[in-house]
């Protein structure tokens, strides 16, 4: 009975101290980790700046090529002429010659012949 109870300290004992190495082990681990995510940070800024610095040329680029400094929300609004009332107004889209445009009045109300 003594030589049991010896045996399963002695075996508490290899197993707390396999405990503690592997636990050690483990940090060690977490602080290479830690120390080869701190490692690429700079490289990761530096990447991210350079695609912010792509976007901005794109989008100065882009604006550019639509017609120069429009802020975002700027609307090309167009003067119409309503095909049916004649009142003036504007539009987001440039009147075409021939075809008919319709102000909000008049774009409401039913159209002849249709229910």
């Amino acid at each position: 009975m003594v030589d049991a109870k010896r045996a399963v300290k002695k075996a508490a004992r290899k197993i707390k101290k396999a405990g503690r190495q592997l636990a050690q082990k483990t940090e060690e681990a977490v602080d290479e980790a830690v120390g080869k995510v701190k490692k690429e940070i700079p490289k990761v800024r530096r990447t991210v700046g350079e695609s912010i610095e792509e976007v901005g040329r794109s989008i100065k680029e882009d604006s550019e090529y639509r017609g120069g400094d429009k802020k975002p929300g700027d609307l090309g609004l167009y003067e119409a002429t309503c095909s049916k009332c004649g009142s003036k107004f504007k539009t987001a889209y440039e009147p075409i010659s021939g075809l008919s445009i319709y102000c909000k009045n008049c774009s409401s109300e039913p159209m002849p012949g249709r229910h």
